[in-house]
């Protein structure tokens, strides 16, 4: 069946001329790819009826595919019908492609589909003229009937009104056929799979997509599914095992169930299905499994289960009572932390998620939740912003809520009746801040390893290693490097970082041979984090730099001077210009490939000494640090404290910074001068405090400062 789908590159012969010609268009995300156009032109392909008058091909390109180029391909096999899967992340771009294509070629229908044309707040047959027809719902059943009822000669709808979940026009009226009819069952639809329309592909984020379910009988008013009335429909679990066989055979490593309430309600279901793949893995090297699951229903069999997939995603999105009964979401705080005990002793890993933005949640009900979250200790946690998706419950009620939105998908929000827009910002960089340096973590990439299998179970502590050596910077009030070189006989204790965040502080004239070594000792050994606390001189070297990373060292903390001399850097780094400086950092904060097609992203905290320099000078450095991606900039609290005059000037700064999701992590009386005279200011200060979030560092340098709390063990090499 591979000869469905075509390329940029088809012959316009590859439609055959006796019959009507449909082409189903995918614009994806880089990464994925579409299920729509892979069942929807093999239901037409195995319909006798349909197949001995259309011909139904697909082809599907990345949203950033030159758009002309698509249209010329398109424009030179001539198609008679012209489908479109329009979804949040592709709709301005399928709109610019319709306008292209029906410029080329006016007597061509076009009929769009997908998520982001379903339950619509949007008439988009008003709004886009270029489009004919839309197909509201799932669109099986209403597809087949709209060829069925397509007139060739007129290339028009012989009865629209026998479509059913068709919006069309009617003599300058837009008209409305009802609800979409839907298939009865997920196994009366021929699999894309074992039809061979699913390539193997490293590349795919998700891996292979496997059709669980469809509806939800949850009602989550953030959610597509969650809109939706309709009778919850399931796979039969020979089905998905015939679906994973077929592409296991064929290499394929990475599979995601979609099926929301997989753990919900049918436990011999999910028992069938896991029992499978712990046999299939058994016999198969790396194949992994990703699953949904809500924690209210993990029992000690359901975590058994679980136990046979690689990743499982647990979406808690708020604790706030409120606003769960405003999204109709479940949640029990005792059940919910049973579940997750039950899944921690059973898995290797699970997530969870939250989302920032819904109703009733404040920034002080959001903090709670985060931490909540940080403390059920998942593997890594998703902070998500809210998004009011088009069809949803949430998107109807949006001025009922007071939500201010972007009206251009993918419609996130910026303010609501509890979160003022300033403030919204300051908590969602935050959150990016906070789950950055989260999910870098041994445990998030590398969950399988055997070494670190026990430690996403341990409590967390941290754990300092001070590497003694000279430095060339002799910063005032530092005595940590006094001494000339390396001592030996001082070994480290790999036994005690197993379970930990690990700090390394150093000069900038350390052997680099022996940090290497213990970067690769400490990932062996289980630490959770590796923090690399040294001057920028230290990380001038691209090629180290990325052996540093490569060894698990993924977050780096380091200083540099603001002066009246722009980046006060010295002399002996060779670098007199603050460009070159900001090279550094921006080599440093880009993205790592590591084995195992594994990527990393690193956590950069820089620290910021401001010494006799303009404040719209320091602005300008901040904007530059800003704009290289830097996580987190940190100014030490005792540098603007007694400087009352820069108090409003820095409140600004800090008030811009967050539009770009860098954290500019300031003083107290900052984060409080900009978050205002709000009811829980005192909470959030206190949540953003023990989050980390807010400047402590009192001396020089600041990079060598000792945090605040115990470690587990200090020890100097």
């Amino acid at each position: 069946m591979t000869h469905l789908e075509l390329s940029l590159k088809s012959d316009p012969k590859t439609f055959d001329s006796h019959k009507t010609r449909v082409l189903l268009i995918a614009l994806n995300v880089p990464g994925y790819y579409s299920l729509p156009v892979r069942i929807l032109s093999l239901l037409g392909c195995t319909d006798e009826k349909i197949s001995e008058k259309f011909d139904i091909r697909f082809i599907e390109v990345y949203i950033d595919e030159n758009l002309n180029e698509l249209s010329q391909t398109v424009c030179s096999l001539m198609p008679d019908i012209i489908g479109l899967t329009v979804n949040i992340w592709n709709r301005n771009t399928c709109f610019k492609l319709a306008a292209l294509l029906k410029k080329r070629l006016p007597q061509t229908a076009i009929v769009t589909g997908g998520q982001e044309v379903t339950r619509s707040v949007i008439d988009y047959l008003e709004m886009v003229p270029e489009i004919d027809y839309i197909i509201d719902g799932e669109g099986e059943i209403p597809f087949m009937q709209f060829l069925e009822n397509w007139v060739p000669s007129t290339k028009k709808l012989q009865n629209p009104a026998d479509v059913s979940g068709l919006h069309y026009r009617d003599n300058g009226k837009i008209k409305y056929t009802g609800t979409a009819q839907l298939i009865e069952s997920l196994d009366d639809i021929p699999s894309p799979i074992t039809s061979g329309l699913v390539p193997v592909n490293d590349k795919q984020k998700l891996g292979i997509l496997l059709e669980g379910s469809r509806c939800c009988p949850f009602r989550c008013s953030f959610c597509f599914e969650g809109a939706k009335k309709d009778r919850v429909r399931t796979a039969s679990v020979k089905r998905l095992i015939r679906e994973i066989e077929y592409m296991a055979q064929r290499g394929a490593a990475y599979f995601h169930i979609m099926d929301p309430i997989l753990c919900h309600n049918r436990p011999e279901h999910l028992k069938e299905l896991t029992d499978f793949i712990k046999r299939l893995s058994c016999d198969k090297v790396k194949i992994h499994f990703s699953v949904e699951a809500y924690a209210e229903s993990i029992t000690d069999e359901v975590a058994e289960c679980l136990s046979a997939c690689s990743i499982i995603d647990i979406g808690l999105q708020t604790v706030n009572p409120s606003a769960l009964k405003a999204i109709h979401r479940r949640y029990a705080p005792d059940k919910f932390r049973y579940g997750i005990e039950r899944l921690r002793k059973k898995c290797d890993s699970f997530n969870l998620y939250l989302i920032c933005g819904l109703p009733y949640e404040t920034m002080a009900t959001y903090l709670r939740g985060i931490r909540f979250v940080i403390n059920e200790k998942p593997t890594r946690i998703f902070l998500n912003e809210l998004c009011l998706l088009n069809g949803t419950e949430l998107r109807e009620k949006a001025d009922e809520y007071g939500y201010q939105f972007d009206h251009d998908p993918p419609y996130t929000v910026y303010e609501t009746k509890w979160i003022s827009q300033g403030n919204l910002k300051i908590i969602q960089a935050a959150s990016k801040a906070l789950e950055k340096r989260y999910n870098l973590s041994n445990i998030g990439i590398y969950n399988k390893f055997p070494w670190i299998s026990n430690v996403q179970r341990s409590s967390l502590k941290k754990y300092t290693v001070q590497l003694k050596g000279n430095c060339s910077l002799q910063c005032p009030g530092c005595h940590a490097f006094e001494a000339s070189g390396a001592k030996n006989g001082t070994m480290l204790d790999l036994n005690m970082v197993s379970g930990c965040d690990v700090d390394i502080k150093m000069g900038n004239k350390i052997q680099k041979e022996k940090l290497i070594q213990m970067a690769g000792q400490l990932q062996l050994a289980g630490a959770v984090r590796v923090n690399l606390i040294t001057p920028l001189e230290t990380l001038t070297e691209p090629d180290f730099n990325k052996l540093l990373i490569s060894r698990g060292i993924w977050h780096f903390k380091t200083f540099v001077k603001f002066s009246n001399e722009h980046l006060n850097t010295p002399p002996d780094m060779n670098m007199d210009k603050a460009s070159q400086a900001l090279n550094v950092l921006k080599d440093l904060s880009r993205s790592f490939d590591l084995k195992g097609k594994a990527m990393v992203h690193p956590f950069i905290e820089v620290v910021v000494i401001p010494k006799g320099i303009a404040v719209s000078e320091f602005r300008k450095m901040i904007e530059e640090l800003v704009n290289i991606n830097i996580t987190m900039i940190t100014i030490p609290s005792e540098k603007l404290i007694n400087k009352k005059e820069w108090i409003n000037e820095m409140t600004d700064i800090f008030k811009n910074v967050m539009t770009s999701r860098s954290w500019l992590k300031m003083p107290e009386i900052i984060v409080r001068r900009s978050i205002g005279s709000i009811e829980d200011a005192d909470e959030i200060i206190r949540h953003f405090n023990e989050l980390g979030l807010i400047s402590k560092e009192s001396c020089m340098p600041p990079c060598y400062q000792e945090e605040d709390g115990e470690n587990e063990g200090l020890q100097v090499w």
